[in-house]
């Protein structure tokens, strides 16, 4: 459930396939993932959609014309969650690599061209990068591990500040995913366990200003994105894709009612084959039982 949102509208990654919605929620546009793709988001560039592919350590790029495939070369090898920016001003790509503590640069074919970050508590160092989002010539990183926040680097990867530490609730002290706009950072946080998480909005002073829980559990929120201080939410568990105010974090309803009915149809097939997969499992302890008491009076009987 990857979100990107921008005037060309909202892009959603939903099992093997990117819908694209309007304004209005309605379905625009329907993109094919092939299946040796994983993604592990979706950004607009433009007038097209990037998505991080995380199984083929590659930048896939979808437009009118189909897809395009960057592959990273050189550098590191990026072994776990990668998420990418551009930044057409100097023709390259940032990518962050939550496993190994780093940004990494490279230029618009592909190449490596150097690193950022680290692992360690010094101010600049990242511990599992993850969200990373470009505004104003400033690059923003997501750092998920303890002491978790957001910092803010120059486009040559040098430390600025931290803009956000999580603040939501003293528990929930993980942020897994932030977006941004000119007025607000908001941020999801999550304890330690991911059992539980919250929405969070700051303004540029990192001051809270207001947070809201959600559902809990890691696969309940999946994504975040912010266009024109409107907060777009999606809950994986539930299959649904919510809107809140930026600043207040009120519920302003669905972001897709034509998205939330291909989600509630999934849910129900969903509960139809667990609960299948229930009576099944029952049948066979069942069976199982029946023939070891068989079995038991067979050798008895001998």
């Amino acid at each position: 459930y990857w979100l990107a949102v921008s005037e060309n509208g909202m892009a959603v990654v939903y099992g093997d396939t990117i819908y694209v919605c309007n304004a209005e929620g309605a379905i625009t546009k329907k993109i094919p993932i092939p299946d040796y793709i994983v993604p592990c988001q979706v950004a607009w560039q433009n007038d097209k959609l990037l998505v991080a592919d995380w199984k083929n350590d590659a930048l896939q790029s979808f437009g009118t014309y189909g897809m395009t495939t960057m592959r990273l070369q050189g550098g590191p090898n990026i072994a776990a969650h990668l998420n990418a920016v551009v930044n057409e001003s100097n023709d390259v790509f940032y990518v962050s690599d939550s496993q190994g503590n780093h940004v990494h640069i490279y230029d618009s074919m592909g190449n490596y061209l150097r690193s950022f970050g680290g692992f360690g508590l010094t101010p600049g160092s990242l511990l599992s990068p993850k969200d990373i989002r470009l505004l104003n010539d400033t690059l923003y990183v997501g750092r998920t591990m303890v002491p978790s926040g957001v910092d803010a680097f120059s486009t040559y990867g040098k430390f600025m500040k931290t803009v956000v530490k999580p603040k939501g609730n003293i528990l929930y002290n993980l942020i897994t995913d932030f977006d941004l706009t000119e007025n607000h950072i908001v941020t999801i946080e999550c304890d330690m366990l991911y059992a539980h998480c919250l929405i969070a909005s700051y303004n540029w002073d990192g001051k809270l200003l207001s947070k809201k829980p959600q559902p809990t559990g890691v696969h309940s929120v999946g994504d975040i994105a912010i266009r024109d201080d409107i907060v777009y939410v999606s809950d994986a568990a539930n299959r649904v894709i919510t809107k809140y105010d930026a600043a207040t974090l009120e519920n302003l309803g669905p972001a897709s009612l034509a998205l939330n009915r291909i989600g509630e149809s999934d849910s129900k097939k969903y509960l139809i084959l667990k609960q299948y997969s229930k009576y099944t499992l029952i049948a066979l302890i069942l069976c199982a039982v029946l023939v070891a008491v068989l079995y038991w009076q067979y050798k008895k009987s001998s």
